[in-house]
C-alpha cells in the first residue's frame, strides 16, 4: 500500500511545478499557502527542484517564481509486492475462513 504521505508529497510537488511553470506562484509565503505548507517546505521544494536540474529564479516585478531552462518534472513511483506477502496473506485468509 501507498503511503498518503507519499502521495500527498507527489502531488504538493507536481501542484508547485505547475504553479511555476505558469508563473503564478506568488511570493514564497502566498505559495506556502497555497500549497498548505511551511515557508521553509517551499525552500526544500525549490532546492530539491534544482537538484533535478531546475534553474528557478524569482521575478520581484511580476512577484512569482519561475524556471529560467526547460525544466521538465517526471514524478512517478512504482509499488511492487514480493509474491512471498501475497502467499502469507493467502494463507492467513485460508485460517481466519474456517468454519466450524
Amino acid at each position: 500500500m501507498t503511503s498518503p504521505s507519499v502521495v500527498s508529497y507527489i502531488e504538493r510537488l507536481n501542484r508547485m511545478y505547475r504553479l511555476i511553470r505558469k508563473e503564478n506562484t506568488g511570493s514564497r509565503n502566498e505559495l506556502a499557502a497555497r500549497l498548505r505548507v511551511s515557508e521553509r517546505t517551499v525552500n526544500n521544494y525549490l532546492d530539491e527542484f534544482r537538484l533535478m536540474g531546475a534553474e528557478i529564479k524569482f521575478s520581484k516585478i511580476r512577484n512569482t517564481y519561475y524556471f529560467d531552462n526547460r525544466f521538465v518534472l517526471y514524478a512517478t513511483f512504482e509499488a511492487r509486492i514480493d509474491a512471498d506477502v501475497l502467499e502469507d496473506k493467502e494463507r492467513h485468509d485460508k485460517c481466519n475462513n474456517i468454519n466450524f
